[in-house]
């Protein structure tokens, strides 16, 4: 499972807030990831997602990358006519994903190890950037920038942490488009 989290703020009017949760759902539908929430609380506006379930495929961590550099090109505008920052963590692994619950309360979610491991990452991220972890890091597609071994809180380790640096365009054939999945 891929998770992505997604934290932003700047955001003041109704219709620009509306705007940014379209447009990310919009992606998120394009590269066929799943919309788990999206959460108000004193750390400001989260939103998260999970590529490789519900459904997987070969290349969940390419989907969510690619959603990732849909997401900031196709908020630019939104970004010029409002205050809108965001920073984004994304790391891949196992986690146990299903329904949790009981029968007057319940919902979808992935929980373990690198689920967490994505929400520090996003919350150690400076605005405009997006931190991976080793298992993003390995697609050959994009470039990432190692910032260091990172201990987060919660975690007994120090977690190798990359900076996605933007796609890899030594790999892209231009004769075939980037389009969604």
């Amino acid at each position: 499972v891929v998770s992505v989290f997604i934290s932003f703020e700047g955001l003041a009017e109704f219709d620009h807030l509306n705007s940014f949760a379209t447009e990310v759902l919009n992606q998120i539908h394009n590269f066929s990831g799943y919309f788990k929430e999206i959460d108000f609380s004193d750390k400001g506006g989260v939103i998260v997602a999970f590529f490789g379930a519900p459904v997987a495929y070969e290349n969940n961590v390419e989907r969510a990358l690619e959603f990732v550099h849909a997401l900031q090109d196709e908020l630019l505008p939104l970004q010029i006519t409002s205050n809108l920052r965001f920073k984004v963590g994304i790391a891949e692994g196992i986690a146990y994903a299903g329904v949790i619950g009981g029968l007057e309360r319940s919902q979808y979610a992935a929980v373990g190890n690198r689920v967490n491991i994505a929400a520090r990452l996003m919350m150690s991220a400076n605005w405009g950037e997006v931190l991976v972890d080793e298992g993003v890091r390995k697609n050959r597609n994009f470039r990432f920038q190692h910032t260091g071994d990172i201990s987060y809180k919660g975690l007994n380790k120090p977690i190798p942490t990359y900076k996605l640096a933007g796609r890899n365009l030594s790999l892209i054939h231009l004769s075939e488009p980037t389009r969604p999945y």
